[in-house]
């Protein structure tokens, strides 16, 4: 308790006084005894040298015997060591000194130093006493003048031990007293300070009570006591106070954080689902990708090699459509795969020309089978005005009118679909466009506005919902536009309808950009028509497609309409009269009476729009009277309605119009990179393979083919090729396993291997590269692929070395 902070100080006042007076008092004693012994000491050597003087005195002449019995007598007390007699002459008359052995202390080796001298002359032994007429006689001696006696110290030695011990025993006895004093001393002050610390510990620990004993000297420490108990009464007071209002809140906060973990490791759990679900999004992209892609690649392949046989006008047509829907089926798989690195931001669009009314009308005929089956209206209005060459990215821009037009149709049981695009602006370089899709649907609620353009959200959730998909469409459609730096919004009114307008603003597709082999814009030419039809939305979109001609249209509403049209004078040029068989078929029945009461018989061509249950015997085959008849599908597009025109001018003109029912494509010829080489074909898929052996026999290569990854192996150990085409996913050994089998040993080591893969997950370029593979073609794959691959990396491998030739 007393060696550290307060307790120590308070010792250290109270032993330091009580040590020095202690010290001071045993050094004194001891000081004073000391000085006594020698003062007793010297007065016994001057007592005993001067005893011995005066007791030679009177004796002028002694025997030498007589002296040394003397000086022996002397010798014989204990302190004594030596005794000399000199005479007056200063001559040593007698020496007797102590022997070693009997020194006092007994110690042989006592050094003379270690003595003290005395000294007394002898009174009356002069020389000058001695009588003429006295001679000493034989044996006697002249008078002594001096006595010299040495005493031992022996006794001052052992008197200054005895000192010394005498004053450690008393300083530790004023040690020993001054600790007990400062101990004393420190209980005795710190015992209220421990109270009054003990108390301030209590209040620390929030203990308020029992209240602590006071003491009981009615000082000031007592009086700090109690003002601390006064204090801790406060405390105690003010804390069950604090504790009766806290307990609610801490029940609300032990609430509150108990929910707080729920939420996160409900958000933990969430995160880890997240992680979990974007994995197995990727590796379904990739598995759909694949999957697709296969069957896809037959469909593609096959319709370029059916387009390249001698098939009629209605084939063609047929077959353009199909390669268009397969197109963009190919469009939306990859739009679809694209959206996750739209989400990380690591796409890009392309600034490619393209022609805009094409691809328009591309994209709104996919779905015109669709809307016939639902008996409703589409039609595809295109400003005439608006330019056709633009430069963006025409298949994102597809992609984008086909999620609003198959939504529109979903969405739609009766009524009508319009698509509905219109130039908002345009510059020497730009031009900005609306694209509206209108529809007669049952529309939104507008609170379900803002779900509208989320990712993977539906508004209609219930297991009883008429309407399925993804929930995706609208959702790319807004960041593609967004990415176009463009605006997309919607408006509805439930029950009636919505309207979806998208906003974009592209360059415009120069002359100087456009070539040589751009397609020139014909002449207007004098043409007057007649559309009958109650339709006006489908009138007006047709009216449209005239005036890309500058053909003149009038709207006829019923067959009286028509026939008060029909009985004006005919104006110059041929007549066109397009009939809807679908809003007004009557006038199909009354037109060959309403044309034989004409005066004048009517030149021109009749264009029957829809009705596929009044099929023409032959597009333009069946006429009526002078009228040449097409029919075309609903909705009308620039692609069906300007050849018509063009046929009825060179008709009238007499030009002979070129057949195009039965145009025939040359089929593919080699070319003279591709001629000879030599090609492993490896694809599990039998129609794939067929269809990839076609195109390279018509490029003039041979094709060996192998149905797996090990059949490849294989066949790579026993023939040299120019090239491998490897396709990724096989049974027996994958793709990427096979190369490096083929990579590790065999005469096609430095052979070029090109996949063939429908997997385009960024990570995939590293994997080939690792195992081996140096380019790619993407599923489906086509013949201008094929091409560019052959020439790129045939013959590579089997070029001469240089050093041989050399």
């Amino acid at each position: 308790m007393i060696f550290s902070g307060l307790p120590a100080r308070i010792a250290l006042l109270a032993f330091v006084p009580v040590l020095g007076l202690a010290a001071l008092a045993s050094a004194w004693l001891g000081y004073e005894r000391y000085q006594a012994g020698v003062q007793e000491i010297n007065t016994r050597g001057t007592t005993l040298v001067r005893q011995a003087a005066l007791a030679l005195e009177g004796d002028p002449v002694l025997e030498r015997e007589r002296l040394r019995r003397y000086a022996l007598g002397l010798l014989a007390l204990d302190d004594v060591l030596t005794v000399s007699i000199d005479g007056l002459d200063g001559q040593t008359l007698v020496r007797e000194q102590r022997s070693s052995s009997q020194r006092l202390n007994g110690n042989a080796g006592e050094q003379p130093e270690a003595s003290l001298g005395f000294e007394a002359p002898v009174r009356g032994a002069l020389a000058a006493s001695l009588t003429p007429d006295i001679s000493p006689g034989p044996g006697y001696l002249p008078g002594p003048a001096r006595v010299h006696i040495e005493l031992s110290r022996a006794p001052l030695f052992a008197l200054r031990s005895s000192v010394l011990i005498d004053t450690l025993g008393l300083l530790g006895l004023g040690a020993l007293f001054g600790l007990l004093a400062a101990s004393l001393g420190s209980i005795a002050i710190l015992t209220p300070f421990e109270r009054v610390q003990r108390l301030l510990n209590r209040l620390r620990n929030g203990q308020f009570e029992p209240p602590l004993r006071r003491g009981d000297d009615g000082g000031p420490l007592d009086a700090l006591e109690e003002g601390i108990s006064a204090i801790a009464r406060l405390l105690r007071e003010q804390r069950q106070t604090l504790m009766s209002r806290d307990e609610q809140t801490m029940a609300e906060l032990h609430e509150t954080l108990e929910e707080l973990e729920i939420k996160n490791a409900e958000l933990d759990i969430a995160r880890k689902k997240a992680l979990a679900a974007s994995q197995v999004k990727s590796e379904f992209l990739a598995n759909m990708s694949h999957e697709i892609r296969t069957p896809m690649n037959g469909v593609l392949g096959f319709v370029e090699l059916l387009a390249k046989t001698e098939l009629s006008r209605t084939q063609q047509g047929h077959l353009q459509t199909i390669r268009a829907s397969a197109r963009h089926l190919m469009t939306i798989l990859n739009d679809i795969l694209d959206f996750s690195k739209i989400e990380a931001g690591k796409f890009e669009l392309a600034q490619q020309p393209f022609d805009l009314r094409e691809l328009l009308e591309n994209a709104v005929l996919l779905f015109a089978p669709n809307a016939h089956a639902k008996n409703l209206s589409l039609v595809l209005d295109v400003a005439p005005e608006l330019p056709s060459g633009l430069i963006g990215d025409g298949p994102r821009i597809a992609q984008i009118v086909t999620n609003l037009v198959s939504n529109a149709v979903k969405f739609t049981d009766r009524g009508q679909v319009e698509v509905c695009v219109r130039l908002c602006s345009e510059t020497a370089k730009t031009v900005t466009f609306g694209i509206a899709v209108l529809d007669t649907g049952i529309g939104f609620a507008p609170q379900d506005r803002a779900r509208l353009f989320s990712a993977f959200d539906q508004i209609d959730t219930s297991p009883t919902r008429r309407h399925g998909g993804t929930g995706l469409g609208l959702a790319i459609c807004r960041r593609l536009v967004q990415m176009m730096g463009g605006d997309i919004h919607a408006e509805s009114v439930p029950g009636e309808g919505a309207c979806f307008e998208a906003t974009l603003r592209l360059d415009r597709l120069l002359a100087t950009e456009a070539g040589e082999g751009a397609e020139a814009v014909p002449p207007p030419v004098s043409m007057p028509a007649l559309l009958a039809m109650r339709d006006e939305t489908l009138a007006r979109a047709l009216t449209h497609i005239l005036a890309l001609r500058g053909v003149a249209a009038r709207l006829c509403r019923d067959v009286n309409e028509l026939e008060a049209a029909l009985s004006q004078p005919p104006a110059p040029g041929p007549l066109l009269i397009a009939i809807d068989l679908r809003t007004l078929p009557g006038a199909r029945q009354a037109l060959p009476e309403l044309l034989r009461a004409r005066e004048q018989p009517v030149e021109g061509g009749l264009l029957l729009i829809g009705g596929a249950e009044a099929a023409m015997p032959g597009n333009g085959g069946f006429a009526y009277g002078r009228l040449q008849a097409w029919q075309i599908a609903r909705p009308p597009v620039s692609r069906e309605v300007l050849p018509v025109l063009d046929a009825l001018l060179a008709r009238h003109a007499g030009t002979p119009l070129p057949d195009q029912a039965s145009t025939t494509v040359p089929a593919a010829h080699s070319t003279p990179g591709t001629q000879g080489l030599h090609v492993l074909l490896a694809d599990d898929n039998l129609i794939n393979r067929q269809l990839a052996r076609l195109f390279l026999q018509q490029l003039g290569a041979q094709v060996d083919e192998a149905a797996n990854g090990l059949e490849a192996v294989q066949r790579c150990a026993g023939h040299d090729y120019d090239v491998v085409l490897m396709d990724i996913q096989m049974p027996e050994l994958d793709g990427l396993s096979a190369t490096r089998r083929i990579r590790a040993a065999g005469p096609n080591r430095d052979t070029p291997i090109v996949a063939l893969t429908a997997e385009i997950l960024p990570s995939d370029a590293g994997r080939y590269r690792a195992a081996g593979i140096d380019d790619q073609v993407i599923k489906p794959v086509t013949e201008e692929a094929l091409v560019a691959t052959l020439l790129k990396w045939g013959n590579r491998c089997h070029l001469p070395d240089p050093q041989v030739q050399a």
